[in-house]
């Protein structure tokens, strides 16, 4: 499964990000963008309004380059925004995973189901973004304002995440 996880990446990000271009490129696993207002007392949101939103589920690139990239598969939480559980900030969930002819590879050489991955923007009260909530792979860029902030959020060893299962997935109800 290395070799498929070593010649199966996208492309290395730039340093500023044109939100509508990188779309129309597709050269990712999921695109999480949040743009919202809110009202706020005592640290407790109302009334979000989510201005812009996009949680989109990308392609697989052909690690052998034979065949185009290979489609993705939306989780059923794929898109949900709204207040936090505790209602103390807001959020927007992207999930996805590989498509079913991933998965069947995925499966024949694992053995195992495809686990999901996932990325949530999260705002607190204030309007500070939260630390980054994600899977485990693969590796996440964010952007703020268009420009690339650090940390990147390497991935892990692709045998830690190919252990689990599609079980392995973030809920919204999950998100403080």
């Amino acid at each position: 499964m290395s070799l498929l996880n070593i010649h199966s990446g996208n492309s290395r990000p730039l340093q500023t990000i044109d939100p509508a271009a990188a779309v129309a490129g597709g050269d990712f696993r999921l695109f999480n963008r949040l743009k919202t207002t809110y009202s706020q007392s005592g640290g407790v949101i109302s009334t979000p309004a989510f201005a812009q939103a996009a949680a989109i589920v990308g392609t697989t690139p052909d690690p052998c380059g034979i065949f185009p990239n290979a489609s993705g598969e939306e989780n059923l939480f794929n898109g949900s925004e709204g207040r936090t559980y505790s209602g103390t900030g807001v959020y927007q969930l992207a999930e996805g995973r590989l498509g079913s002819i991933g998965q069947q590879v995925n499966f024949t050489i694992n053995g195992m189901t495809t686990p999901w991955i996932w990325s949530v923007i999260r705002f607190d009260s204030s309007g500070n973004l939260s630390p980054l909530d994600h899977a485990i792979f693969p590796t996440y860029y964010v952007y703020v304002n268009g420009v690339l902030t650090l940390p990147v959020f390497p991935q892990s060893p692709p045998a830690s995440f190919i252990q689990f299962n599609d079980s392995y997935q973030r809920l919204p109800v999950q998100i403080p």
